[in-house]
Formats: C-alpha cells, structure tokens, sequence
C-alpha cells in the first residue's frame, strides 16, 4: 500500500487513468492545479509538498475518507492533514 508522497509520486507518473479514478481529474488537470497554487504562493508546508497538499484535499473530496483513515492513508497526523 502506498502512501503519502509515495501514492502522489505514483498517480503523477503511473497509468494516465489511476489519477482519475482516485482523485477524479487528469493529469494534465492536476499539473495545471498545482502550477496555479505555485503561481499563487502556495509552498511545501510541514513537510508536505504542494502536490501532497493538492492530492490529499482532492482524494478527501472524491473518497470521503474520516479524518483518521486520511491521515493513516498519507501518513500524517489528523493535525497536519487539518490544516
């Protein structure tokens, strides 16, 4: 099971359809996204990067998953994934 930055890292870079599927927009959707959040200042926090930030709102938003399945899926506190 992948998580965390290990999960982001594979639906970038995996089969075109698995970022879909988990976290409902395309690569090239998802790429833009994060070039916005870049373009408006958004940086890496807590040790978590702008893809990671990007992709655990939009698995949260698709799967619905509670605060603590979340955080044990990317691997940080129910803290962190808060913010």
């Amino acid at each position: 099971i992948l998580t965390g930055h290990a999960l982001v890292f594979q639906l970038m870079n995996g089969h075109p359809n698995h970022i879909g599927m988990s976290i409902g927009i395309s690569l090239e959707a998802f790429s833009t996204l994060i070039n916005v959040l870049n373009q408006v200042g958004i940086v890496q926090w807590d040790g978590i990067s702008v893809e990671g930030q990007l992709g655990i709102f939009l698995y949260t938003f698709i799967i619905g998953l509670s605060l603590h399945l979340l955080s044990e899926q990317f691997q940080h506190s129910t803290d962190t994934v808060t913010r």
